[in-house]
């Protein structure tokens, strides 16, 4: 199932975060994640006794938590819309994944990760005006120091 997973995160940088798929609302890889580990679960408990399945599961769940996590974290947070489409994914597979019977639900830890999450906003860095202050915007239409400035020199001119 690792395997399958990185598979599956691979096209994470291909992903539209900025806006929710069509349909379910959640992204296809969130989708295959939930029915390939069904999938795996189905064939587990008809040949394992239920003990077993749990114990394997409960490693399959971690294991995904961990590595999606990860994942998740490469990705940068720009906006609140990218949180979000991230948050409806790790809810998506962490209900779904606890439904599955006769095993442990799958922790919050996902969900957890993604909403701890802070939006990273890429703020312009301040340019420097003539005497070296910083100019704070590109709205500011009246610099108080520059006027100083060219009132000096024009005092010194007229000397």
């Amino acid at each position: 199932m690792d395997d399958r997973l990185k598979s599956h995160a691979k096209n994470f940088d291909k992903l539209d975060w900025e806006k929710m798929p069509e349909g379910k609302g959640v992204h296809g890889y969130a989708e295959t994640i939930v029915a390939e580990t069904s999938t795996l679960h189905n064939v587990l408990k008809r040949y394992l006794s239920p003990i077993v399945v749990e114990m394997i599961m409960d490693g399959v769940f971690a294991s995904y938590i961990s590595r999606l996590t990860d994942e998740y974290n490469k990705i940068e947070t720009t906006s609140l819309k990218v949180k979000e489409t991230m948050l409806a994914d790790a809810m998506h597979i962490t209900e779904k994944l606890s439904q599955l019977q006769g095993v442990r639900k799958m922790d919050q830890g996902l969900i957890q990760a993604v909403q701890a999450r802070e939006v990273v906003t890429s703020t312009p860095t301040p340019e420097k005006t003539k005497n070296g202050t910083q100019k704070l915007s590109e709205d500011v239409l009246f610099d108080a120091a520059e006027e100083k400035n060219d009132k000096k020199e024009e005092q010194k001119e007229n000397v």
